[in-house]
């Protein structure tokens, strides 16, 4: 396999998710894929950065992130709703 494929298929359960502040907007940069396997996790981290940064504007930037399957593209909708 080579490393896009291998990302895929053997996921990390940890999803690093940076917040940068650019005047009133919170942008959460996702760094890594998000599966069915680690979405929660990933859902758990966000919303705890978007309380930790509150701001009338927040942006989930996945420029970063070379994967995203359908459950996880479900938990951003679940995510964007809540904040």
């Amino acid at each position: 396999l080579g490393p896009e494929e291998d990302r895929r298929s053997q996921p990390s359960m940890e999803v690093r998710i940076h917040p940068e502040i650019r005047d009133e907007e919170v942008q959460l940069v996702v760094c890594d894929p998000i599966t069915a396997d680690n979405c929660f996790h990933a859902k758990k981290t966000m919303m705890a950065l978007a309380v930790r940064h509150p701001g009338p504007v927040v942006v989930i930037d996945l420029a970063k992130s070379s994967y995203i399957d359908t459950t996880a593209l479900a938990i951003l909708f679940d995510v964007k709703k809540q904040i």
